[in-house]
């Protein structure tokens, strides 16, 4: 995908969103951060429709000058609107910016990236066990 966008006319886009299952990882953020500002996407399964375009569309359409990171949050919104009796939907925007940021303020990389492959650190590693013992206490 990144490698798409880049050699594309466009080089970068403002907002990337998957309206699919399991694709808000630190590893496709990191993939994706060279290419787009926000990413939205859902880390767990996603109702069997999907995201609601009509909705967010609208919004969209009523102020047009809105930037990526509202965009982003319009989206996110208009899809817990659209499933009110679900819990566990995970559609985030991510500000994609974030993540060299992360690795900076961390002092350490936390994704190992190659042409070819990307994985995660021992640094990474242990930052990802650590957020999720971390999360599972909320």
């Amino acid at each position: 995908m990144r490698e798409a966008i880049e050699r594309s006319s466009l080089g970068r886009v403002d907002l990337l969103g998957f309206d699919a299952c399991l694709m808000a990882m630190v590893e496709v953020a990191s993939e994706l951060s060279a290419v787009a500002d926000v990413l939205v996407a859902s880390q767990e399964l996603e109702p069997g429709p999907g995201w609601r375009y009509d909705r967010f569309l609208r919004e969209l359409a009523r102020d047009p000058t809105m930037d990526a990171f509202e965009l982003g949050r319009t989206l996110v919104a208009s899809y817990a609107k659209a499933y009110p009796e679900k819990r566990d939907i995970t559609l985030s925007a991510v500000d994609l910016r974030a993540v060299a940021r992360l690795e900076a303020r961390l002092g350490s990389q936390l994704l190992r990236r190659t042409t070819r492959r990307i994985g995660l650190t021992e640094a990474g590693r242990l930052y990802l066990e650590q957020s999720r013992a971390a999360f599972s206490l909320i």
